[in-house]
């Protein structure tokens, strides 16, 4: 199984979600990496939050769709 590493990180009250194109070959590695992604983040932008995930393939697939979603909603808000 694969893993995807997951980055959402909030500035001034924006959000925004990115991940590694890079797959992990354990959830193991994937977190290992995922914390040295969070001391980073801690240390480059200190008044920011987030979180940080270690999805499987088919987890990022659905999470891709569910925001796919909300953008799609947000546009017919507008």
């Amino acid at each position: 199984m694969k893993f995807i590493m997951v980055i959402l990180i909030c500035i001034s009250g924006q959000c925004n979600n990115l991940y590694e194109e890079h797959l992990y070959d354990s959830k193991e590695l994937c977190e290992a990496e995922g914390a040295k992604a969070k001391q980073y983040m801690m240390e480059t932008y200190p008044e920011s939050s987030g979180e940080i995930w270690c999805l499987t393939t088919d987890e990022f697939q659905e999470y891709w769709q569910y925001l796919l979603q909300q953008e799609q909603l947000n546009k017919t808000d507008a």
